[in-house]
């Protein structure tokens, strides 16, 4: 949620910034969708591309998580794509639960 909260961005663009794969992205994408966490939008320049978005609802959930002691420089942002899969990455995990 907190490549999503940087601003409108793609799928695609989470996927090259995280190291993971567009499919994996889009499943999560898909699931904050369902939610009401986030929302696509049509691109301005392409309309074939979709931005995704944080609602409301996905900034209010963001916040609490955010304000609990978690920053935004979490490992997510500092480590390498494979130590964040890693299930000794302690940040990931608490990320997962």
């Amino acid at each position: 949620m907190l490549w999503v909260a940087a601003g409108k961005t793609s799928v695609a663009a989470v996927a090259r910034s995280t190291g993971y794969s567009r499919q994996a992205v889009q499943r999560v994408a898909d699931a904050l969708v369902a939610d009401e966490l986030a929302q696509y939008s049509a691109d301005v320049h392409d309309r074939r591309k979709q931005r995704l978005e944080l609602t409301e609802a996905g900034a209010v959930i963001l916040g609490q998580r955010t304000s609990t002691g978690r920053s935004r420089s979490t490992c997510a942002e500092s480590c390498s794509p494979c130590a964040r899969r890693s299930p000794s990455c302690s940040t990931m995990a608490a990320e997962r639960s």
